[in-house]
């Protein structure tokens, strides 16, 4: 694991940018360009994800962003395999809905590190909300923000699920785009056929 169990969370609950690495998307020059993001500062926690099957694609992957991760002290975690996470010393998973249970990734991967659900909706943000996750990721957003209807936030202790929006609009406005390269991602109301 690259960073303490104990920051982990807190640093879970101050972050503002979740990277989600896939390579087969971002070209030959992935690694540099997830170094520069990574160097910048402005990323505070990056996934690892892969949708080649094996564990080839995720070994070669994690080969590069663990030590890109350490060297920024950014917390990184494991799409999909809870198994792997601990395996490659990851600090954490990420399982979606045809994945395992999140109640089993959290005994897979045990307390000390991080477990990021996926949501659609507001009754899976609720469920995710009171299970064993320590973030959730809602998305695609097929229809309008609005129909989520009122989303709890932080508990009065502080704490609350850290929700990772997939608004490619927003995202691609801030690279200088419009969001309307992002194919499949769906915004304001556009549907997210073949989204995956």
């Amino acid at each position: 694991m690259t960073v303490p169990a104990m920051d982990r969370r807190a640093q879970l609950l101050a972050a503002r940018v979740y990277l989600i690495v896939t390579p087969e998307t971002l070209g030959a020059d992935a690694e540099a360009r997830v170094a520069a993001a990574l160097a910048s500062g402005a990323v505070d926690l990056v996934q690892a994800r892969t949708k080649r099957p094996g564990r080839d694609a995720l070994d070669r992957l994690a080969a590069w962003l663990a030590p890109l991760a350490a060297a920024a002290d950014v917390p990184w975690i494991v799409d999909d395999d809870p198994a792997a996470a601990v395996r490659l010393g990851a600090d954490g998973a990420h399982v979606g809905e045809d994945d395992m249970a999140p109640a089993e990734a959290r005994a897979v991967l045990g307390p000390s590190r991080l477990l990021g659900v996926s949501t659609h909706d507001a009754d899976e943000i609720a469920r995710a909300a009171a299970g064993p996750g320590d973030h959730a990721g809602l998305g695609p957003l097929c229809h309008e923000v609005g129909d989520l209807g009122g989303i709890a936030g932080a508990g009065d202790d502080g704490a609350g699920l850290l929700l990772e929006e997939e608004l490619d609009d927003a995202a691609a406005e801030m690279a200088g785009g419009t969001g309307d390269e992002k194919d499949g991602l769906g915004h304001g109301g556009i549907p997210c056929d073949g989204y995956e």
